[in-house]
């Protein structure tokens, strides 16, 4: 609902994605990726949309219902939350590639590593898609300092699925303009 909102108003407004970044002050697959439904976003950058739009407090409110109806488990919803506002990140992660750093093959392969029947597929799906979701954390400007330590285990040698193997860690990639 949040995000065909967001794409609802910005194409009755007749703007680019790079119109609109000018207009908001925010980066425009900032926005992109808001709109397309892979980041929530943060609320201030909610905020200066529903200024801009004279919706206050419409997209304010679907982005606390799109936000509260997480993809992320109950245990890792605080993690998430402080993740989010953190203007430095620290992981010590010996065994695996930290979230933040993983392609979907290698977060899709770990996610599927688990036993499952395929009435869980959808859940995976949308655990994997919170996931890669958490990456726009770094896109974002000013982004935060972000450390890992990871241990040799989590290199291609490691005993995870093989089907990760060739490709463990991307930087994440901008989208289309």
């Amino acid at each position: 609902m949040f995000a065909e909102e967001l794409a609802r108003l910005r194409e009755e407004s007749g703007l680019s994605y790079r119109e609109l970044s000018d207009k908001v002050g925010w980066g425009h697959t900032h926005l992109y990726h808001m709109e397309k439904g892979a980041s929530l976003g943060g609320p201030e950058a909610v905020e200066a949309l529903d200024t801009f739009y004279g919706t206050t407090p419409l997209l304010m409110r679907l982005w606390e219902i799109a936000r509260d109806g997480s993809l992320f488990r109950d245990k890792y919803k605080r993690a998430v939350e402080l993740e989010a506002e953190a203007s430095v990140i620290e992981r010590f992660v010996p065994g695996i590639i930290p979230g933040l750093l993983q392609t979907p093959a290698y977060a899709r392969a770990l996610l599927w590593s688990a036993p499952h029947g395929p009435e869980n597929s959808p859940e995976l799906e949308e655990q994997l898609a919170g996931r890669l979701s958490r990456q726009e954390i770094l896109r974002r400007r000013p982004a935060p300092q972000f450390r890992a330590v990871i241990g040799e285990t989590a290199g291609p040698r490691s005993s995870r699925p093989s089907s990760a193997a060739s490709s463990p860690a991307r930087k994440p990639s901008a989208p289309p303009t």
